[in-house]
Order: C-alpha cells, then sequence, then structure tokens
C-alpha cells in the first residue's frame, strides 16, 4: 500500500500510519512468534494478575526459567527493580506490567555485563509512575518500558503510559558501555496522553522504529518532551536507524540532539510546539557530536514550528507543512548549521517561511503565506547563509525573498508579495521571476531574469542589473 499525506495524517488512532508490515533489522516479523515453544505463566509461580497483589517475585522467577513467558489477561504488578541477570526474555501478552514506585520502571532489562541477545516482546502494556524528579525537569531516565544493553531485540505492539514511553541504549547515566545493536520495535503507542517522550534512542547502531503518541499536560495543553529523541554520548552513538513516528500534541515531533548520524525519519506532527528540533547551537555542540547525515521526511500540520534550530550538518529534509505559524527556523555558525538540504513545501504560515544564517544550504522550496499582512518574509537569509544554492517559489508575502548575506546562488520566483526581492548583501547571483519589485543595495550582485514591479537599485554601481524590466530601474 501506498501511504499518501492523507493517510499519515489521519486520525489519532495511528492505525493508517502503524497498519503496515516490515521487515525490520531482526528481519520480518512474524505473528505468533513464540508458539514454537512451550510457554510458561507467571501464575506457575504464584503471581495474581490483579493490579493490587506484588509479582515481582513471581515475574521475576518464570523470566528466570529461559522459556517463553504468556502472560494473562491483568495487571502485574512490579516494584520497579531492574532485571540484571537474564540472557534473553521472550514476553507475551495480551496483559500490563504496571511499577508503583517513583523513579523506576514497569519493565527494565538492564544486563549487567554482556547485551541480553534475541530479547522479545510483544501484545504487552507497561506503565509506571509519574516521578517528581521527572516532573520537575532535572529526570529522564525512567520509561514506562527500558532496555539497555540490547542485541538482536524485537518488540512489537507495545503500549506505554506515563512520563516516558520505552527508552532503548545506553540507559541510566554511571553503568559504562551498554550500546544496542540490531533492535526493531513496531507500532510502540501510547494508552493515554504522555507528559515526557514516546521513544528514546540512546546508543542504538541497526533498528527500526515506529511509534504513535499523544502528548498532553493535564490540562489540553502539550507534552513536555518528544515523540521520538535520539540522543547519545561518543561511546553510545545512534547510526543506521529507520523510524516512523506519528506525534500529536508534543513539544517536539522529534528531537535529534547529539550523536546521531546515517538515520531516515518519517515524522507525522500534529499541534506540536516543533515538527523537528536539531540541537547544537544553544547546546554549544561541535560538528563531531551534532546530528549528521540524516534524512528527514516531515509533516507538519498545525504546529508552531516545522523545523526549530537546526544546528546539524549535512542533513537533508523533506518538508511537507500546512498551517504551521512558521516554517523553517535554521541556525548556524562558524561550525555548525552547514550544508543541509531543505526541500518541499511550506503552505499557509504566518510569520517566516524559512529563515536561516546556516552556511552552504541547498533550497528547494515552495513557500506560501497566509497573506501579505499575516506574514513577513517568504524567505530571509541573514548574515553566516553564506554559500546558499537552489530555487525558491515563494507567494502571499510582504517580503518574498531578503538576502542579508553574500554569495547567494539562487533562483526565485516572488508572484502576490508587497516585495518581491531584496538583496542587501554583496557578490550574489540571482535570477529573479516576479510581479512585484525589486530594491538592490550592497556591491558586486549578478541579478538577472524578469521583473513587472519596480526596480530600485540603491547599491554600489559594480551591481550588475540584468532584469527584463517592465517597470524602469530607478537608482537611489
Amino acid at each position: 500500500m501506498t501511504y499518501t499525506r492523507r493517510h499519515l495524517l489521519a486520525a489519532t488512532g495511528g492505525v493508517v500510519l502503524l497498519g503496515f508490515e516490515w521487515a525490520g533489522a531482526g528481519g520480518p516479523l512474524k505473528a505468533g512468534a513464540m508458539s514454537q515453544n512451550k510457554r510458561i505463566a507467571p501464575e506457575d509461580f504464584g503471581a495474581v494478575g490483579n493490579g493490587y497483589a506484588d509479582d515481582t517475585a513471581a515475574l521475576n522467577s518464570a523470566f528466570a526459567e529461559g522459556k517463553p513467558v504468556q502472560l494473562q489477561p491483568g495487571i502485574y504488578l512490579r516494584d520497579g527493580s531492574a532485571i540484571t541477570s537474564l540472557i534473553t526474555l521472550a514476553l507475551s501478552g495480551p496483559s500490563m506490567i504496571k511499577s508503583e514506585t517513583n523513579n523506576t520502571s514497569g519493565l527494565e532489562l538492564r544486563p549487567s555485563s554482556a547485551p541480553m541477545d534475541g530479547v522479545l516482546i510483544e501484545n504487552v502494556n507497561f506503565t509506571h509512575p509519574k516521578s517528581p524528579e521527572f516532573a520537575s525537569g532535572t529526570m529522564d531516565n525512567w520509561a514506562a518500558l527500558k532496555l539497555v544493553g540490547q542485541k538482536n531485540a524485537v518488540i512489537r505492539n507495545v503500549g506505554v503510559a506515563g512520563d516516558v514511553g520505552l527508552s532503548i541504549g545506553y540507559g541510566a547515566r554511571g553503568f559504562g558501555d551498554r550500546q544496542c545493536y540490531n533492535v526493531t520495535a513496531l507500532d510502540i503507542h501510547s494508552m493515554s496522553p504522555l507528559t515526557g517522550m514516546g521513544i528514546e534512542i540512546f546508543g542504538v547502531i541497526t533498528g527500526d522504529f515506529s511509534g504513535h503518541f499523544e502528548g498532553g499536560d493535564g490540562s489540553g495543553g502539550r507534552a513536555r518532551m518528544h515523540g521520538l529523541r535520539y540522543t547519545g554520548y561518543e561511546f553510545a552513538v545512534n547510526r543506521n536507524v529507520r523510524s516512523k513516528i506519528h506525534a500529536m500534541r508534543m513539544a517536539n515531533g522529534v528531537s535529534f540532539q547529539q550523536y546521531t548520524t546515517a538515520t531516515e525519519n518519517i515524522i507525522v506532527a500534529v499541534d506540536c510546539t516543533n515538527a523537528v528540533q536539531i540541537h547544537g547551537i544553544a547546546e554549544r555542540k561541535n560538528s563531531t557530536s551534532v546530528s549528521r547525515f540524516n534524512r528527514t521526511s516531515i509533516f507538519a500540520e498545525c504546529c508552531d514550528y516545522t523545523i526549530y534550530d537546526g544546528g546539524g550538518n549535512d542533513n537533508v529534509y523533506e518538508i511537507d507543512s500546512t498551517d504551521c505559524d512558521f516554517g523553517v527556523y535554521a541556525r548556524g555558525n562558524s561550525e555548525l548549521g552547514r550544508r543541509n538540504a531543505f526541500r518541499g513545501s511550506i503552505r499557509n504560515f504566518a510569520g517566516r517561511g524559512f529563515y536561516s544564517n546556516q552556511a552552504d544550504a541547498h533550497l528547494d522550496l515552495t513557500l506560501e503565506g497566509r497573506s501579505t499582512t499575516d506574514t513577513d518574509f517568504g524567505v530571509l537569509l541573514s548574515s553566516g547563509a553564506e554559500g546558499t544554492r537552489g530555487m525558491v517559489r515563494v507567494s502571499r508575502c510582504a517580503v518574498g525573498v531578503r538576502i542579508n548575506c553574500n554569495n547567494v546562488k539562487l533562483t526565485i520566483t516572488a508572484v502576490e508579495c508587497d516585495t518581491g526581492v531584496i538583496i542587501a548583501g554583496n557578490s550574489n547571483d540571482i535570477d529573479v521571476r516576479t510581479d512585484c519589485g525589486v530594491v538592490i543595495s550592497g556591491a558586486n550582485n549578478i541579478i538577472k531574469g524578469q521583473a513587472t514591479g519596480a526596480i530600485r537599485n540603491m547599491g554600489s554601481n559594480n551591481n550588475i542589473v540584468g532584469l527584463n524590466a517592465i517597470a524602469p530601474v530607478f537608482r537611489s
């Protein structure tokens, strides 16, 4: 089946987005994968599963048998202690595992030495309480389901509730190298609005992830954090990961933080603060630690920003944005925010469609503002955006394109704007098609193409204006 934008932005149930067959990192997933072996039940070891009795000992005993564990319908209560001694685990529902202890997970698998190999968890829901530390913004180590130090793990059709859904990878600080390899986690979904994040990928090499998450702050607002967060350390990196995430009412649909390279992502973000956030500038990252060489397709609707920050390098963003307040806000400096590509369409935005001070960006964008009174700039290239290349098509903005930097080479089409193009930098090569006015300052610019509005050359005599102009060219 081919998934169109209509499918991807379908209702909050997420069935359309997540109901696909995906041959993940561990190979094709098959229903009933555990049916080949004799299963045991926690009830064989004294579990009650009523949500009130403490089933920690019975669950741990069942897990330690080394056989597939079949949970019965019900709620198994655990004390939240991490399981560190298992070699592997096969666990299936339908049922729920719940922790009622602050600062613990519904289930945490954290091997004490060698990684666990071949963990399989399917059709189980997990929940944990809202921790006071996390609520104050100082703790993010707890998740409904937390997996540390895993190889060849498969998680499928898992519901999560609490602050954080699934955390997989290095995990809590101070436990040494817990890099994960070859992980498949499909159809992870929120059972109730999450106050924190859906999935945290913290040091995974080769993986496939999909999830549908609805956030909230308990009073109708957005969650504090992310549908998906990539983060890591120099010894716990993310590489060769694929994701498909549907996020609603989250702070960020996806957040790229550090040590994340060569990922492929499809992000559907509805009513989020940012569809995509890229850390780097404010966090004082360097070119080694920021996100690099990632390809992300973004379907954004009714968000504040489609892309915010943009401190990564050498990334590609395919954009389909509608009814967002702002389009792309891409910051850079001498080391970060370089050589990124932005492609696609940004429609019905207010404010600015595309702002950048990133060097050497490549643009292929169509930008359509709400109206000339509601919008500021279609494209604003600020100081620092030297070397920007490509083409933009802008309509219904107060100013179609303003260039305040040097050495830009753009093909611009600007229609239905108050002013089509303002060129305030130097040594730019601009090919213009506009039914609006053009204002030129700076020096050594080459401006060619066709304009039907007034043209005002306010800069140096060194500017070469080769416009096929219907209106006269004025010098100021």
